[in-house]
């Protein structure tokens, strides 16, 4: 984290962009954060385990990345959830995942719409990753409409 900070600290004070390697480096540490956390919470060491999540919490939201924030806020959640009641957790965390398989064509359905909404913009007008998710609307929406 401190390895990705500094070149996204010089950027910010340079103004010079940088091709994406600390979006890149912010994504990658969030992938890794996870598997980290899980041997952390296997050997019983729960605090150590939230720490480090809050410290790339803490990393995501400094450099501005609200992709990589919204995935630590959730991953804190269900580590909190996992560490007090796990089957519980197992039990939720997997009903939240078929509800979100069966919703996600609807929600790519919907996305156009709900970024009028809210962005007062299109999809494909706004930053990444929404010119992603307008292209796999337009799909859903278009493309497959014959089937």
């Amino acid at each position: 984290m401190v390895t990705i900070f500094g070149p996204g600290f010089a950027e910010q004070q340079t103004l010079e962009p940088d091709a994406g390697r600390i979006d890149a480096g912010g994504i990658a540490m969030a992938m890794l954060l996870f598997p980290g956390d899980g041997r952390l919470a296997a050997r019983g060491r729960n605090g150590y385990a939230r720490t480090l999540m809050l410290l790339g919490l803490v990393y995501a939201f400094a450099i501005g990345s609200a992709p990589i924030t919204a995935a630590l806020l959730a991953g804190i959640a269900v580590l909190s959830f996992a560490v007090s009641d796990l089957e519980r957790t197992m039990r939720d965390v997997g009903r939240a995942a078929v509800a979100l398989v069966l919703a996600a064509p609807l929600l790519l359905a919907l996305s156009p719409t709900l970024a009028h909404l809210i962005f007062h913009a299109r999809l494909g007008a706004l930053g990444a990753p929404y010119p992603a998710i307008a292209a796999a609307a337009s799909l859903v929406l278009h493309d497959l409409r014959g089937w």
